[in-house]
C-alpha cells in the first residue's frame, strides 16, 4: 500500500463534507421514497390485520442480530483509517477478514434464532401461527447482509460516495420493482412478499461484493480471497483496539436494536396486530422524514476520523456550532409542517383504519428534531474514542426503557411507545452533545500547550 494510494489529510470542510452527504442523501432518499411508496401499496393491498402480522414478524427479525451481532462498520472504520495511516497492508488484510468472519458466524446465528423462535413469535406476537415460514424466509436476508459493513467501511475509506449511494438504490429499485409486478399480477401478499425482499437481498449483496473486491485490489492491493482468514484467533492481540471497541458496540447495539426492533414485538404480544401496524407505520413515516440524520452521520464519522488526526479541533468546534446554529430554524419549520399536515396525509394515503398514525407520528417526530439537530454528537464521541460512554449511556437510558415498554405497551399501547421513542432520542444526543465537545476542548487544550508541557 504505497504512500501516494493514501488520501493526504486535509483540514476539515463543510464543502466537501455537505458534497459527501449530498450523495448519500441522495441514496437514502431515493431508498426512502421507494420504500414509502412501496408501503403505501402494501398497506392498501395487505390491510391493518395482515399489515400489523407482517410489522411483528419484521420488527422480530431486525431484532434477532442485536443478541449475536455486532456493529462492525464502526470499529473497522476507525480502525481502517489508522491501518492505512499506518501502511500496514498486512494488518488491513487480518481486520477485514476477522470483521468478515465476524459478520458471518454472528448473521448465521441470528437466522438460527429467528428460526428457532419463529413459531412463538407467529402465535403469540403476530397472532396468526400458520406464518412462521414467512420469518425464515424474511430472515434468510440475514446471510446475505455479512458483505455489508465491510464494504461500506471500504467504500466510505476510498471516499466512493458515488457507489454508497448507487448500490443501496439499485437493491431499492430491483424490491420496488418486484411488489409493483407482484400487485399487477395480483399475487401480492404476505408470502411473495417475503421472497421479494430475500431476493432484492440477493442482488444486492453480489453488487456490494463486486465492489468490494475492485476497491481492495486497486486501493491496497488486497483480494477478498487472500484476506488473513486464518488469524481470527491466532493474531487477534494484533488488532486488539479493534476487538475492544467491537465489544463495546455490540453491547451498546445489543440494548439499541432491541429497543428500536422489539417495541412493535412487545405491543403486538398485547396489543391487536392492527394497532402494532398502526404504529409501525407511524415510526416508518417518522424515518423518512428524518431521513437526512443517516447519510449526515456516516458521512461526519469518516470525516471526523480524518480530522482527528490534523489537529483542527478549534475549528471542528467552530463549524460544528455553526453547522447547529444554521439547522435549528430549517428542522424547527419542517418539523411542524410535518406535524400539522400528519392527519391529512395519513388519511389520504392510508384510509381512515390508519388514522390513529398520524397522533403517533407527531409524539415521534419530537425526538426526531434533536436526532437531526444533533446529528454530529454521536459519531464525535465515537471518533474521539469516548465508545464505553456511549455504552454507559445506552445502559443509563436502555434498561429503564425496556422495562417502561412492557409496562407502557400494556397500559397505554402505541401512544406510550412513542412517548417513549422521543424519550430515547432526546437524552443520549444532549449528554452525547456535552461530552465530545468537552472532548475536543480538552484535545484542543492539549494540543496549545508548549512540546514540553504535553510530555
Amino acid at each position: 500500500m504505497a504512500d501516494a494510494e493514501r488520501p493526504a489529510p486535509v483540514p476539515f470542510s463543510l464543502r466537501k463534507f455537505a458534497k459527501n452527504t449530498s450523495y448519500l442523501f441522495l441514496g437514502g432518499s431515493a431508498t426512502s421514497v421507494l420504500a414509502f411508496i412501496q408501503s403505501i401499496l402494501i398497506v392498501r393491498v395487505l390491510g391493518a390485520n395482515d399489515y400489523g402480522a407482517w410489522a411483528v414478524i419484521t420488527s422480530f427479525v431486525g431484532m434477532a442480530p442485536a443478541f449475536l451481532g455486532f456493529k462492525t462498520s464502526l470499529p473497522l472504520t476507525r480502525e481502517v483509517v489508522r491501518m492505512r495511516e499506518a501502511a500496514s497492508r498486512s494488518g488491513l488484510s487480518l481486520l477485514l477478514a476477522s470483521a468478515l468472519w465476524v459478520e458471518v458466524i454472528t448473521n448465521l446465528a441470528a437466522l438460527l434464532l429467528v428460526g428457532g423462535a419463529s413459531t412463538l413469535v407467529a402465535t403469540h406476537a403476530a397472532k396468526a401461527p400458520s406464518l412462521w415460514p414467512i420469518a425464515w424466509i424474511y430472515g434468510s436476508r440475514l446471510l446475505l447482509q455479512a458483505v455489508e459493513p465491510i464494504w461500506f467501511s471500504v467504500a466510505r475509506d476510498r471516499q466512493a460516495y458515488r457507489a454508497l449511494s448507487a448500490v443501496p438504490t439499485i437493491g431499492a429499485l430491483a424490491l420496488f420493482g418486484a411488489v409493483i409486478v407482484l400487485w399487477r399480477l395480483e399475487s401480492l401478499n404476505l408470502w411473495s412478499l417475503a421472497w421479494a425482499h430475500l431476493a432484492s437481498s440477493l442482488l444486492l449483496c453480489l453488487l456490494e461484493t463486486v465492489h468490494l473486491e475492485m476497491l481492495l485490489r486497486r486501493a491496497y492491493g488486497l483480494r477478498l480471497s487472500r484476506l488473513a482468514y486464518g488469524g481470527l484467533w491466532s493474531r487477534r492481540r494484533e488488532i486488539a483496539e479493534f476487538w475492544e471497541f467491537m465489544w463495546s458496540t455490540y453491547a451498546r447495539s445489543l440494548i439499541g436494536s432491541v429497543l428500536k426492533s422489539c417495541d412493535v414485538v412487545v405491543l403486538g404480544w398485547f396489543r391487536a396486530p392492527a394497532e402494532a401496524g398502526i404504529y409501525k407505520l407511524a415510526k416508518s413515516m417518522a424515518s423518512v422524514l428524518t431521513l437526512l440524520v443517516d447519510p449526515l452521520t456516516k458521512s461526519f464519522y469518516q470525516d471526523v476520523n480524518e480530522q482527528l488526526h490534523t489537529g483542527q479541533y478549534r475549528q471542528m468546534q467552530r463549524d460544528l456550532d455553526r453547522m447547529t446554529r444554521k439547522a435549528a430554524l430549517p428542522t424547527a419549520v419542517v418539523i411542524v409542517a410535518a406535524v400539522a399536515l400528519a392527519k391529512p396525509a395519513v388519511l389520504l394515503l392510508y384510509g381512515a383504519d390508519f388514522a390513529p398514525a398520524a397522533t403517533y407520528f407527531s409524539i415521534i417526530m419530537i425526538g426526531s428534531a434533536f436526532s437531526l439537530l444533533l446529528f454530529w454528537a454521536p459519531p464525535l464521541i465515537q471518533a474521539c474514542g469516548e465508545h464505553m460512554y456511549q455504552l454507559q449511556v445506552t445502559l443509563w437510558v436502555g434498561l429503564p426503557s425496556l422495562a417502561f415498554m412492557v409496562v407502557g405497551s400494556y397500559l397505554w399501547g402505541a401512544t406510550g411507545l412513542a412517548a417513549l421513542s422521543t424519550f430515547r432520542a432526546i437524552v443520549p444526543h444532549l449528554l452525547f452533545r456535552r461530552r465530545g465537545l468537552t472532548r475536543l476542548e480538552a484535545l484542543a487544550a492539549e494540543a496549545e500547550l508548549p512540546p514540553a508541557a504535553s510530555r
